[in-house]
């Protein structure tokens, strides 16, 4: 059987709305927060309630969706006392879907789906073999507990069909999007320096240690290049004392730290590069592409494919120092070609991963997993009807 992507339905029954509790880890900066709080803000879009229970205190993006009229709570750090806080805050709230955001937070979402009577979608924002690494024992679990599963990358996607690690009925492909109301980056065709941007936390198989080797051996090839990291984690204080073993200055490399507002750093910006080893669908390549910016990339899960099918930038291999130079030196040198490549990326996003088009795609994942769950999703199907519109359901099967 070939995986869903997305359900075939079109609804026009009137019922109540339709209720949907999400559970994330957490609601700071990240790619998976990010895409929770277009899920959520999506949803409410069209009518449905969404309340959102978070394992952390409250982030970036619960205080944004606050003035949407979305409550959040706190489960706190003990993994018992989460549950019961959870589960006593559904039964009040009596949810019609239960959405996870992370892999790990899945056996919450399912084991109080069953309780309170919702459908679970659980959540993958990782490519497979990376997802058993961090989980050797649970791995497994963690994908099947809950009635459905979602994630943001095809190459998850056909990895765990093709593994027959979950039947391919329950597995759904949700893209990363962007809000594209943002205007694009503006052009520095005219500009002799060229700046290099990457993005994201500060661990070991995202290779910023990579992009500050490249840039410094793209400078010895004669180009006017400068860097810029945006981001924290574990390895922040390593990747300064790298840069300054490879001679680069304060003036040639910058670390801004984590950004609150990534599209404004990428205004400044003419190249992005993303050297990672794992990924899922990156939302940082969506974000730059949208921003009109050339990208080079790693086969890092979708990453290649985005960038080849929007023909967008390059892709290089993994860990390929030399190629990686030799991109950079070609785009460095090359100001038109990098407006060109990064216009055509803008035009891909905006057809195939706008933010616009979210609430039918979510929708849609939520009836087809309700119809299959036969007690517990009628209700669903029966809120799901009076939330969508005609037409509102769209279908792309057998991808």
């Amino acid at each position: 059987m070939k995986p869903e992507v997305y359900a075939m339905q079109t609804f026009t029954a009137e019922r109540k709305s339709l209720r949907v509790a999400i559970v994330t880890a957490s609601t700071g900066f990240g790619g998976a927060e990010k895409q929770m709080y277009y899920q959520a803000r999506s949803l409410i879009g069209v009518g449905a309630q969404v309340r959102l229970f978070s394992f952390m205190e409250s982030g970036v993006h619960s205080r944004a969706l606050h003035d949407y009229g979305v409550e959040t709570e706190v489960l706190g750090d003990n993994r018992t006392v989460r549950l019961a806080r959870l589960i006593r805050a559904l039964m009040s709230f009596r949810p019609n879907v239960i959405q996870s955001i992370h892999a790990y937070t899945n056996v919450y979402s399912a084991i109080a789906g069953k309780i309170v009577g919702a459908v679970s979608i659980g959540g993958l924002r990782e490519d497979v073999d990376r997802h058993f690494r961090s989980n050797p024992r649970f791995g497994r679990h963690l994908l099947r507990a809950t009635d459905a599963i979602i994630v943001n990358s095809l190459r998850a996607l056909n990895q765990l069909c093709a593994r027959k690690i979950i039947d391919a009925s329950r597995c759904y492909y949700l893209p990363n999007v962007i809000d594209l109301t943002l205007p694009p980056m503006r052009s520095r065709e005219d500009s002799a320096a060229c700046t290099c941007i990457s993005a994201g936390r500060l661990i070991h198989s995202k290779r910023f240690d990579l992009f500050l080797e490249a840039l410094a051996a793209a400078r010895k090839e004669g180009s006017f290049l400068r860097g810029v990291i945006a981001g924290d984690g574990p390895e922040a204080q390593s990747l300064l004392d790298l840069s300054e073993l490879l001679g680069l200055t304060p003036n040639e490399v910058s670390f801004p730290g984590m950004v609150s507002n990534l599209q404004s750093a990428l205004a400044q910006g003419d190249i992005f590069l993303l050297c990672s080893e794992s990924e899922g669908t990156p939302n940082v390549v969506i974000e730059a592409m949208a921003a009109g910016m050339p990208v080079i990339t790693t086969p890092a899960g979708d990453a290649a494919d985005l960038v080849r099918q929007a023909k967008a930038g390059i892709v290089v291999p993994f860990g390929d120092l030399k190629a990686l130079v030799s991109a950079i030196t070609l785009l460095a040198r090359a100001p038109s070609l990098r407006v060109e490549l990064g216009e055509s990326g803008r035009r891909y996003i905006a057809r195939h991963h706008n933010a616009a088009d979210l609430a039918g795609r979510l929708l849609a994942v939520y009836a087809q997993a309700a119809q299959s769950q036969q007690n517990r999703g009628s209700e669903a199907v029966n809120a799901i009807q009076s939330t969508a519109s005609p037409g509102t359901l769209t279908s792309r099967c057998d991808v």
